[in-house]
């Protein structure tokens, strides 16, 4: 069951930007944000932050992007697996 969780939130640490490091926490997805195998957007909050922030990172060829999503405890571990690997390629 879908559930809406509020914004998303995002922990930023800038310390090493100048050299093409960025390392974020992006969460607070909604409960079920995949359910009935049906994708949402990425909440306002996580989209501004990845064009704005991790976009141009990327775009001058020297930084690199590594991902890890997750998921609560809630659920099976199979479920939890997809939600979580569909959170990142969203």
């Amino acid at each position: 069951m879908f559930k809406a969780t509020g914004a998303g939130k995002i922990e930023a640490h800038r310390e090493f930007v100048q050299a093409g490091v960025l390392r974020a926490l992006l969460y607070n997805f909604d409960f079920d944000d995949f359910a009935d195998k049906k994708y949402r957007d990425l909440k306002p909050e996580h989209q501004r932050f990845l064009k704005e922030e991790v976009v141009p990172l990327l775009s001058n060829g020297k930084a690199n992007i590594w991902m890890q999503g997750s998921a609560s405890q809630i659920g099976a571990d199979s479920w939890n697996m997809v939600l979580s690997q569909t959170r990142v390629g969203r």
